[in-house]
């Protein structure tokens, strides 16, 4: 799927070592980025990453983001 929600930063060395794994694995490998919002991703789904959890996490940063970005035009 390709939606900001489905995206995580991985240093290179992590994301060499997990590929096509599994989710499980990859959540292991998650909680050991240096990116916050990557270590995120197994407390938002410890079991399994589905539309939902995408969806949520989507909606997520799309707050966060207006947040960082707030620009005031008046």
């Amino acid at each position: 799927m390709f939606r900001l929600g489905n995206l995580a930063l991985l240093e290179s060395s992590i994301n060499r070592n997990i590929g096509n794994a599994t989710y499980d694995q990859k959540s292991v490998a998650y909680r050991e980025s240096s990116y916050a919002l990557t270590r995120e991703v197994p407390e938002i789904a410890p079991e399994e990453w589905n539309l939902a959890l995408l969806d949520k996490r989507q909606r997520e940063f799309a707050l966060k983001s207006t947040r960082l970005w707030r620009s005031d035009f008046a």
